[in-house]
């Protein structure tokens, strides 16, 4: 018992800085317009719509980053979410 308690923590941690470490790395890797504006990747819009199983989109639902690019957030699955057309523009609103 006491061995798959600290087999289970010691993955669970391991996700955890695996993906603190993404986040990192992707943060310092994100590309830039020549304005300086964060540019999305696409291919990670994509796939998340694929993997959540519309890959057409949503309809009345935008993609919204659950920690935004501009403060340190990841392009990547993990920080994206389906949120309402009105839900994003509020949610974007309290992030500027």
């Amino acid at each position: 018992m006491k061995i798959t308690y600290w087999r289970n923590t010691i993955l669970r941690l391991s996700t955890t800085i695996s993906l603190a470490l993404l986040c990192y790395t992707s943060a310092h890797q994100i590309p830039r317009t020549e304005t300086g504006e964060i540019k999305r990747s696409a291919a990670a819009v994509r796939q998340y719509k694929k993997t959540t199983g519309f890959p057409k989109g949503r309809p009345g639902y935008e993609i919204d980053h659950i920690t935004p690019l501009h403060k340190g957030g990841c392009d990547s699955q993990e920080n994206m979410q389906w949120l309402t057309i009105e839900d994003h523009r509020k949610k974007t609103g309290r992030e500027q």
